[in-house]
């Protein structure tokens, strides 16, 4: 998780615009969309049988990231780092 977080901190540091969780709250359209994206993340990873670790790698995400993906606790993650996460997820298949 240390790891996780320090990779977050060097993102954010480096004007990765994405790691950062956004100000403003998100539209109920928006907030389905990312609840749509991780849930197709959830199944990719079932059908094709992946770890975290492995979808860890796979995703490039940090531990924490997919932790919060896999349990569906969305409210740290940015809608723009979900999107990207669902389109490589969608090149896997």
């Amino acid at each position: 998780i240390r790891a996780g977080r320090a990779i977050e901190k060097a993102r954010r540091a480096s004007g990765d615009t994405e790691a950062a969780v956004p100000s403003t709250p998100l539209t109920a359209e928006e907030q389905e969309e990312r609840r749509r994206h991780a849930r197709r993340i959830r199944e990719a990873a079932r059908s094709h049988g992946l770890s975290e670790a492995a979808l860890t790698t796979r995703l490039m995400a940090t531990p924490a990231e997919v932790t919060a993906i896999l349990r569906g606790d969305l409210g740290r993650l940015p809608l723009a780092r979900i999107r990207r996460f669902a389109a490589a997820v969608a090149r896997m298949v």
